[in-house]
């Protein structure tokens, strides 16, 4: 579902990337082989770019946001972009990324983005769930928006009694 146009512009960048930096390589990584490096990366570029600082461990992190399998591309010893998602079922969470913004002109966001989505159907999920924010790369790719909210109930306040009687 990207245009030709679009296609080849993305080409055009990834190939002058390489020309800059060396071969580049799209790695996987399962959270049993995740280099700390890579997480530590992430916490460095989201504050370059972002000013985002996470104040917890790369295995807290992990942990806390339940990633289980992480994208990256990479030349040589230089990180240009990391994807984070949660694959414990059908249904895929894009959980964050991130890329080196020493080379932000070659759009390596995107192309970590894409090759996520190629390798979720190569694995046979059946959906990719991003949490909220406006941004546009989550309205391409045929991608279905829904508005959802979050509410927050006391319990303490409710009264349970009418439904304990009926039963």
């Amino acid at each position: 579902r990207i245009s030709s146009k679009s296609r080849a512009k993305q080409r055009k960048k990834l190939k002058a990337a390489e020309e800059a930096y060396g071969k580049m390589e799209f790695l996987e990584y399962d959270r049993s082989n995740l280099p700390i490096d890579i997480v530590e990366a992430f916490f460095q570029f989201k504050y370059e770019i972002r000013k985002r600082k996470y104040n917890m461990t790369a295995a807290e992190y992990l942990d806390r946001y339940h990633v289980s399998h992480c994208y990256v591309i990479r030349f040589g010893d230089t990180i240009g972009a990391i994807r984070f998602s949660c694959e414990q079922c059908p249904v895929v969470y894009g959980e964050n990324f991130t890329y080196n913004p020493a080379l932000a002109d070659y759009s390596l966001g995107r192309a970590v983005f894409i090759y996520h989505l190629v390798r979720m159907v190569e694995k046979k999920h059946t959906e990719l769930f991003f949490a909220g924010g406006n941004y546009e790369y989550k309205k391409h790719y045929g991608s279905i928006e829904e508005t959802l909210y979050d509410c927050e109930i006391n319990v303490s306040e409710l009264d349970f009694t009418d439904l304990i009687a009926q039963d």
